[in-house]
């Protein structure tokens, strides 16, 4: 049906719509006779399913599975008679989401002029269609790409997007609902805009902070109120905001150790790292002048004693769990539950290596056959070149264990690995990918969240784990890996361990490898996820792929691979997982916070 005329699809639209074929499956009286309408409906259907893409561009939009003919719809599949159907579709009587992604097809693929209008329509209908409801996933998406395409082609969508911003503005500056007011701001400082009033959304978000009800609420408006205190150029204003955030965090710590609970315990411990990570980002002589200045050993102290309280309360229970015959479902599991409960499975149902366990085991197999121990082994990559070899000696170590036994511990860990993913991740990310779209924003939220992720690495951590969520593990994995190193590195720094090395004057900071040498690993980071990273990520004897990264040595057969998926699910668990730095040193944390210019000191002063 590709040679029918433009004349001829308009027709059959007009003849799907006044039919009542241009609505959703579960709404529709009856199905057509006819094939062409039926072509039409195929369409709808499968732009309607159209999933959010985390890259943005062009692209916006992915399929999540083929139509029932076997094809996969997207941006760039759309043959030339389906963009003409789209043309006659676009005006008709649509639901909004379903509109908005026709006008982007659209817009991503024509030319000249029609592109320029069809861009500019995309806006408007955002503007007439989203921007008063809720600012949920949805409309944040949809705000996202507008403001995208407005600068892109002069005066016919940067006008509509300037009546957008002013929209959502005035809306974030009568807005009395806390969360609410939360996410406009978030929306709008993302997308850089308007700076110039920048002051006035400041000093609302503390308005609406201390009407908030909600003490966590409370914290986050400040925090947001200090972002754009700092876009204003009001850097002392900044510096209040964040201070009364740490406060906030420090009250809620105490308050739940005073609970007496291990589970209430924890939740201190990551609300003063959280704590902790915030202070730092204040200039020492900042903290004086706001009589702060001792509250980083007040926090570091507090973070030790909740360590504390939290191991008082753990207590060993043994029981015996009838083992059913087939492994339960993750996917059946997540299949239909809340967003939050659905990432709690995701990210915390499966355990990770027992590191004492792999270890025994491992051990077990090499009493069990010497004879594979006792010779030399070498591993080779793909390419021939020989990347790791063993020996039989005790004395040959690696991170403190005997080279063979080390092969044998990292070979099993990789069969976990592969177990992992192909039993129960990648099936489940599936679902929950569908169920629950993200964007970068609910990820760089996420990331900020984290009592892991060090302050400014924020969206940088979220950016990857949007990839990843998004289907790119390998482009995740890229962004992820350095900041995991960034992550180890920072940490092992607040509990005083030395990162780099120092000669002739030249200072380099330690790579991963080196970094996960010292037993201050194990204390910080426990001993299970410290085995995973050195098996995962720093060893030739396992994927080692932070190496591959680094040096090129990826290719096609890495977009998805099983390590690139894993790579991306670890890296998210430690982000989700409360962490706190019982090994954290006072002294040497603090000296990892910002200092000021000699001019700012004397202007201070």
């Amino acid at each position: 049906m590709s040679d029918e005329s433009a004349e001829d699809w308009a027709e059959v639209v007009a003849r799907a719509a006044s039919g009542g074929f241009l609505v959703p499956e579960d709404q529709r009286p009856s199905s057509p006779d006819d094939p062409q309408v039926g072509e039409v409906i195929l369409l709808v259907d499968a732009v309607r399913e159209l999933m959010t893409h985390p890259d943005g561009g062009d692209e916006s939009y992915v399929p999540i599975r083929p139509r029932p003919d076997g094809r996969w719809v997207s941006t760039h599949t759309l043959e030339d008679h389906e963009i003409e159907i789209l043309r006659h579709v676009a005006p008709q009587d649509l639901d909004a989401p379903t509109r908005l992604r026709v006008l982007e097809l659209l817009a991503a693929r024509t030319r000249g002029l029609e592109r320029v209008e069809t861009s500019a329509k995309v806006i408007e209908h955002v503007l007439a269609e989203y921007a008063g409801h809720p600012f949920d996933y949805d409309v944040s998406f949809a705000v996202g790409r507008a403001f995208d395409l407005a600068p892109r082609f002069g005066p016919l969508t940067m006008a509509p997007g300037d009546r957008l911003e002013q929209m959502l503005l005035n809306r974030l500056l009568a807005c009395t609902d806390a969360s609410e007011a939360l996410r406009l701001a978030q929306n709008l400082r993302e997308q850089r805009r308007p700076r110039t009033r920048a002051a006035d959304v400041a000093t609302h978000l503390r308005s609406v902070a201390s009407a908030a009800s909600d003490v966590y609420m409370r914290r986050l408006l400040r925090e947001e109120a200090g972002a754009w205190h700092l876009l204003a150029g009001d850097s002392q204003a900044h510096f209040d905001d964040v201070a009364a955030a740490v406060l906030i965090l420090r009250d809620q710590a105490v308050a739940l150790l005073a609970e007496h609970r291990s589970d209430s315990a924890a939740r201190a411990g990551k609300d003063l790292e959280l704590a902790l990570d915030r202070l730092e980002t204040i200039p020492r002589i900042e903290r004086s002048s706001r009589g702060i200045d001792q509250l980083h050993g007040e926090l570091t102290r507090m973070i030790r004693r909740a360590g504390t309280a939290t191991l008082s309360f753990m207590k060993s229970i043994r029981r015996e769990v009838p083992l059913p015959e087939e492994l339960p479902d993750l996917a059946e599991a997540i299949d239909g539950r809340k967003l939050g409960d659905a990432l709690h499975f995701f990210l915390q149902w499966l355990p990770l290596t027992d590191f004492a366990t792999n270890k025994s085991n491992s051990q077990a197999l090499v009493k069990k056959y010497p004879l594979s121990h006792m010779f030399s082994h070498v591993q080779f990559a793909k390419d021939g070149r020989t990347v790791a070899r063993t020996s039989s000696s005790d004395d040959d170590l690696i991170y403190g264990i005997p080279s063979h036994l080390w092969r044998v511990m990292t070979r099993e860990f990789g069969v976990r690995v592969s177990f992992y993913v192909h039993r129960f991740l990648a099936s489940s990310w599936t679902i929950l990918s569908a169920q629950h779209p993200l964007n970068i924003a609910d990820f760089t939220f996420l990331a900020r969240e984290s009592s892991a992720v060090p302050s400014g690495r924020e969206s940088l951590v979220g950016r990857g784990l949007h990839y990843g969520y998004g289907g790119d593990f390998l482009t995740a994995a890229h962004l992820l890996i350095p900041q995991l190193e960034n992550i180890v590195r920072v940490k092992l720094q607040d509990a005083g361990v030395v990162t780099s090395n120092s000669e002739d004057g030249i200072e380099t900071e330690k790579g991963l490898s080196a970094l996960m040498k010292g037993e201050d690993v194990e204390r910080v980071f426990g001993p299970d996820v410290a085995f995973e990273i050195r098996a995962f990520f720093c060893s030739s004897h396992g994927p080692n792929l932070r190496n591959e990264i680094a040096h090129g040595l990826i290719d096609d057969d890495h977009i998805n691979s099983t390590t690139a998926f894993y790579a991306w699910w670890f890296i998210w668990r430690l982000v989700y997982s409360a962490f706190y730095n019982a090994q954290r040193d006072e002294e040497a944390s603090d000296r990892g916070g910002p200092t000021v210019r000699e001019d700012d000191e004397e202007s201070a002063d």
